[in-house]
């Protein structure tokens, strides 16, 4: 008998510690979908500034901000994001998050030599991003400046040496860059 009562208390007591666990699990995952639906209402409400921002009222001292984070969101509008960084930058041409986006609109439109002008704008702003000298490399060596490439992944790994795309262009680079002296001296 007396085993058997021991078995009823441990057995209450799984049922609590089991109860527990469900109830704990059952709050994270509601925890998880109000952070979810907090999330689409923020970004509903940014995506609302932004059309305020651009479409004429009175620039917002952050507008310029969350233009330059939306629509990079939304990959194969290019013309879009182009359009939105470029208001972005005739209200701040200064704005240095704005000016790298477009350099990487123009990157992904194929239009390598505005990707580079962009870049190196970038660079003369305000806490330019160290990827800015790695999207530069990667224009330039897509324009077969391959010297300017090596520059710019060089500067890029003294900033961030362990940036692993980086040392793998800035070896390819090498090679196009000896192929072409090499080719260029027959």
């Amino acid at each position: 008998m007396e085993g058997e009562g021991g078995n009823k208390k441990g057995g209450g007591m799984g049922k609590r510690v089991k109860g527990g666990i469900a109830g704990s699990i059952l709050l994270m995952i509601v925890g998880t979908l109000a952070m979810g639906a907090y999330a689409r209402i923020a970004f509903g409400r940014m995506r609302s500034a932004c059309g305020r921002t651009v479409s004429g009222r009175p620039p917002k001292k952050r507008g310029p901000t969350i233009i330059s984070v939306m629509p990079i969101t939304r990959p194969g509008q290019w013309e879009e994001a182009q359009g939105e960084f470029e208001k972005a930058l005739a209200l701040n041409p200064r704005h240095t998050l704005s000016m790298y986006n477009l350099g990487l609109v123009f990157y992904r439109k194929g239009m390598m030599q505005e990707a580079i002008d962009c870049n190196r704008k970038t660079l003369g702003l305000n806490n330019p991003p160290p990827e800015t000298y790695y999207n530069l490399g990667l224009a330039c060596f897509e324009r077969g400046l391959y010297s300017d490439a090596v520059e710019s992944f060089k500067t890029l790994m003294e900033i961030k040496p362990d940036y692993e795309k980086a040392h793998h262009y800035l070896g390819l680079a090498h090679q196009r860059l000896e192929r072409k002296n090499r080719e260029g001296t027959r």
